[in-house]
């Protein structure tokens, strides 16, 4: 039995830190579900399907407990996205030098100022990070909010999921899951900020004031000052429904693409219905278009596209990366979360059974009985399998009125010390 546990590991790599806070919280929901015979999420869908307990288990009582025990941690699951939305940009960021997240276009004095900081700061959450860093993160924050103001309105501060800063160039896209990520309206929200960043920049109106000198800037006038030369904007997506990279006919056959065609060809009005845009070259088969933008002698090349799966690794990635499956496999891997669900999977059947189960009983053998004891094993680095045999011991007789199921005895008192170090976590 050798499980690799985030939680017992404790944070030793950057990657790290993105999932503990998400691993703390995972763990605390799934374990809390365990320790509730009750816990519904949804009982009028419950009703709907006829995945009531009594019911099923007058036909087969074995099934109808399998259901019961299984359908509100599969509920929970389905409908926390747990950070996997951030999770995904900000693995993208960490794989890639040149690019962050969640950017807004007021945080541009910043990004040219000091990439490497801002990317710290949109890296990590606060509770991914220690306190150290957390003072470097707000200092930071201070200084940037001291230099600048944002002189437009808070609608045209346009915020984007991934932002990559490469010599003469800025792309900004917007990135979604899958393509059936938010339905039609979700990707129409993203291809409008595509939009309202190139209306931004053709009504000539000011954005930023240097606090320090007083000097006022429209959106052009900032780029070109920091050397942009070309401004990348787009829409992507990762997967297809089947889990495979996203494709142009895949996103066709589930009834998304003709959305992100008509946004484009909104923006494509836009761009040939004002005199600054000129040399517009434009492919709808291909989603994409460019054009010149010319205002006050001043001058920027605009390119607009929605990509697909591995355009999006051309677009964003270097360092060897050339698939979603090498993206995946630089994830590492951790037993926590799949752990967790199997056990209270287990133990929430001797639960229905018995109106008690393990995880109840170390809880109060943790509230009231030997509470520095477990302590001990639990604010340990690692996790040594004969310690927790040893401290079982003494309660023996008790955990057998519940089961006797050795190694699920074993698994659940991991996963209480799991769950107690997720709430001292979080």
């Amino acid at each position: 039995m050798a499980f690799k546990l985030l939680l017992f590991r404790g944070i030793k790599t950057e990657q790290d830190k993105l999932l503990f806070g998400s691993y703390c919280n995972f763990v605390q929901c799934l374990t809390e579900i365990g320790l509730k015979k009750d816990y519904d999420l949804d009982k009028i869908y419950k009703r709907y399907m006829g995945f009531v307990y009594e019911n099923i288990s007058k036909n087969d009582k074995e099934f109808g407990l399998e259901i019961e025990s299984i359908l509100p941690l599969f509920s929970y699951l389905q409908h926390s996205q747990g950070g996997r939305g951030s999770f995904i940009e900000k693995i993208i960021s960490l794989l890639n030098q040149n690019v962050t997240r969640n950017s807004k276009i007021s945080e541009l004095p910043f990004i040219f100022s000091n990439f490497s900081k801002f990317k710290l700061l949109k890296m990590y959450d606060d509770e991914d990070i220690d306190k150290s860093t957390l003072k470097t993160i707000n200092a930071l924050r201070k200084q940037f909010k001291s230099n600048f103001d944002w002189m437009a309105n808070k609608e045209d501060n346009i915020t984007f999921d991934l932002l990559k800063f490469e010599k003469d160039t800025l792309k900004l896209s917007d990135i979604k899951n899958r393509v059936d990520s938010g339905g039609t309206s979700a990707r129409g929200e993203s291809w409008k900020k595509i939009l309202d960043t190139i209306k931004l920049l053709n009504e000539n109106k000011i954005v930023l004031q240097d606090k320090v000198t007083g000097t006022k800037y429209t959106l052009l006038d900032y780029l070109t000052k920091n050397g942009i030369k070309t401004l990348n904007l787009s829409f992507s997506l990762i997967y297809n429904i089947d889990g495979t990279p996203a494709t142009k006919e895949g996103d066709r056959s589930n009834g998304f693409l003709s959305e992100s065609i008509k946004r484009y060809k909104t923006i494509l009005r836009e761009i040939e219905t004002h005199f600054n845009f000129k040399s517009v070259k434009k492919d709808e088969e291909k989603i994409t278009l460019s054009c010149d933008f010319q205002n006050n002698g001043k001058k920027i090349k605009i390119e607009v596209s929605g990509l697909y799966g591995i355009n999006i690794i051309r677009e964003f990635f270097t360092n060897g990366v050339k698939t979603w499956q090498d993206v995946e496999n630089k994830i590492e891997l951790y037993d926590d979360i799949w752990l967790t669900l199997k056990t209270v999977i287990e133990d929430r059947k001797i639960l229905i059974k018995k109106n008690k189960n393990l995880l109840i009983y170390f809880n109060e053998i943790y509230n009231s009985l030997d509470k520095e004891k477990i302590k001990k094993i639990i604010f340990k680095d690692s996790l040594d399998i004969t310690d927790i045999q040893n401290f079982l011991k003494a309660y023996e007789k008790e955990i057998d009125k519940i089961t006797d199921n050795k190694p699920h005895i074993i698994n659940a008192f991991i996963i209480f010390c799991l769950y107690k170090k997720a709430i001292g976590s979080l």
